[in-house]
């Protein structure tokens, strides 16, 4: 099937092979537990600036990576280094994309039921379509840092990974071979089948499946397929050939690691923040204190969304480098200029 065969490569099976080797077991497991841990009572001051301080598992990976980044890859006489180009544009695609999401989905998806987590200062307006104003101030600092931490570590990991600890694995840079070629190449229409039917099937689950919760729309399940699946599915193809699939193994355990620690053991519990079950797919894990599915699928989808996204513009920045390709020739044009510029 057409469908499934640009999903191959050594490094891709194999990547998703340890994925489901872990995750299978663990799910059967997690089953297994039929009355959900019970949260702490929030007014205890049970674990001050929580939130706050956990952000410290982000940032010094952060900057402990990006010296070793600026060490090893500095702007030189030739020109911006794809890689760098690509780090600074991928966080600035990312970050603010983030901020913009949160802002505008984030008083419907979260709740922060536990004040003495944060900072106090004041809080960030949310969207909210259901009070008068429409915006209240409801989300605070501690979201937006890690908005901008999350997306900066994994990147970090990767490229920390792909250039050095897994340098082994490393595919050459790109030159012609990647930097010719368009980066959509994939047919609208797989990926758009691909997430409608998940969308659609979300739904139904949310609907008709067997739990309590039917009342409302799985949106955060149609968010993650629409914001981070569809994408990924998009330029899938351009940038499966250049990926360090084990570099991104790295990256997105590590993710996993640091979830479980500061999300199911921490975050959930004490009440830094939770979700509203209204636009959740239904499908909660008990045994990490009732949190839903999709904020374990975030886990792994925003690792290779990341990923994919930085594969990309190192693509463009080596089209534009080679080639002089604008934004548009690069991801929509042909292949016919053949003759990379003289540099």
């Amino acid at each position: 099937m057409q469908g499934v065969n640009w999903l191959k490569g050594v490094g891709v099976k194999t990547t998703f092979a340890i994925l489901l080797a872990i995750v299978v077991p663990a799910v059967i497991t997690l089953s297994v537990v039929e009355v959900p841990t019970q949260p702490l009572d929030f007014n205890l001051q049970s674990a001050p600036y929580g939130y706050t301080v956990s952000l410290l598992i982000y940032l010094i990976p952060v900057l402990a990576m990006y010296v070793w980044f600026r060490r090893r890859y500095r702007e030189g006489e030739r020109g911006t280094d794809d890689r760098r180009s690509a780090y600074r544009w991928t966080l600035m695609t990312l970050i603010p994309i983030g901020f913009l999401l949160d802002i505008l989905l984030g008083y419907a998806f979260f709740v922060f039921p536990n004040p003495s987590a944060i900072l106090p200062i004041p809080l960030v307006p949310a969207f909210a379509s259901d009070q008068p104003g429409l915006f209240v101030r409801y989300l605070p600092f501690e979201e937006f840092a890690f908005y901008a931490l999350g997306f900066t570590v994994i990147l970090s990991a990767y490229i920390w990974a792909d250039e050095y600890w897994l340098r082994a694995y490393n595919v050459p840079d790109y030159g012609e071979r990647g930097a010719r070629a368009p980066l959509v190449q994939l047919e609208l229409t797989t990926p758009l089948t691909i997430s409608a039917m998940l969308t659609g099937g979300g739904y139904l689950y949310k609907a008709y499946g067997p739990h309590a919760s039917h009342e409302g729309f799985p949106s955060y399940f149609s968010f993650l397929v629409i914001a981070s699946l569809l994408p990924s599915l998009l330029f899938f193809r351009s940038t499966r050939a250049f990926v360090n699939w084990r570099a991104v193994s790295f990256a997105a355990l590590w993710v996993v690691l640091t979830s479980l620690i500061w999300e199911a053991t921490l975050a959930i519990p004490y009440g830094w923040w939770g979700y509203k079950p209204w636009h959740m797919l239904g499908l909660f894990i008990d045994a990490w204190s009732g949190l839903p599915l999709e904020a374990a699928l975030l886990w792994l989808s925003v690792t290779f969304t990341t990923v994919t996204v930085y594969e990309m513009f190192k693509i463009r920045s080596a089209a534009k480098r080679l080639y002089g390709k604008g934004w548009w020739e690069t991801f929509f044009g042909s292949a016919d200029r053949a003759e990379p510029m003289h540099l």
